[in-house]
């Protein structure tokens, strides 16, 4: 309860050194008593009192970080599929999605490859014919 879980929020402990908080709750508030559960704060729990959080280390690996949740849109059979029968939609899909930056480059190249054979071979047939 002490902090919204948004949908890029980050795993590690929140604390807001600034403000109360309450032991029962976890709630961060300005004045004495919670604005939630209505206890007094405690002495050991007030702004400038408390003991700072220790930070976990995290384990960095060479994958891009993915949130917990990912919606079905976003998910890679989904844009594999938007890919193969709406290309442009694929497109959009994947640079949205949580691939990591190469395999979006080699997305993008491999969906504009028709196009850009057939803008090159009508270039190149109006060049020779002049």
């Amino acid at each position: 309860m002490s902090r919204n879980l948004g949908y890029f929020a980050d795993e590690g402990p929140q604390d807001f050194p600034h403000l109360n908080k309450c032991p029962e709750c976890e709630t961060f508030f300005e004045s004495l008593t919670c604005p939630l559960c209505g206890k007094v704060c405690p002495e050991e729990m007030r702004a400038g009192n408390r003991k700072p959080i220790k930070s976990k280390k995290s384990h960095k690996s060479g994958w891009q970080t993915r949130p917990a949740y990912v919606p079905w849109y976003l998910s890679t059979w989904f844009i594999i599929a938007m890919c193969i029968v709406q290309p442009v939609v694929g497109l959009v899909l994947t640079w949205m999605g949580y691939w990591k930056k190469g395999w979006k480059i080699a997305v993008t190249v491999l969906l504009l490859l028709p196009y850009l054979s057939g803008v090159l071979t009508y270039v190149l047939s109006f060049l020779l014919r002049h």
